[in-house]
């Protein structure tokens, strides 16, 4: 699975994004390649975000395939949904 990966700026952090996606991205390697978030192969596009604002820039990419990071709850849901994802992959969410 290619996965699309964008940082907000951190001008206004309240969480260590750059943490976030460390821990997201070492988790599913190797099951996932990480690609820049414009790449159009990308099934899913992941932003880490450092404030409820959750502000960068991602027009052109379909809501469906974007998901927000902001918070280690967030980190550990996508995880989960991944974890089902790769043990079933068959089968839709």
């Amino acid at each position: 699975m290619k996965i699309g990966v964008k940082y907000c700026g951190g001008c206004h952090p309240l969480v260590d994004r750059i943490a976030m996606g460390a821990k997201v991205l070492k988790a599913l390697l190797p099951l996932a390649t990480f690609v820049p978030y414009e790449d159009g192969e990308a099934e899913k596009v992941l932003v880490f975000v450092g404030c409820a604002s959750a502000c960068p820039d991602v027009r052109g990419i379909k809501g469906e395939k974007l998901r927000y990071i902001g918070s280690d709850e967030d980190a550990d849901l996508f995880l989960y949904e991944m974890e089902r994802v790769f043990r079933n992959p068959g089968q839709s969410n």
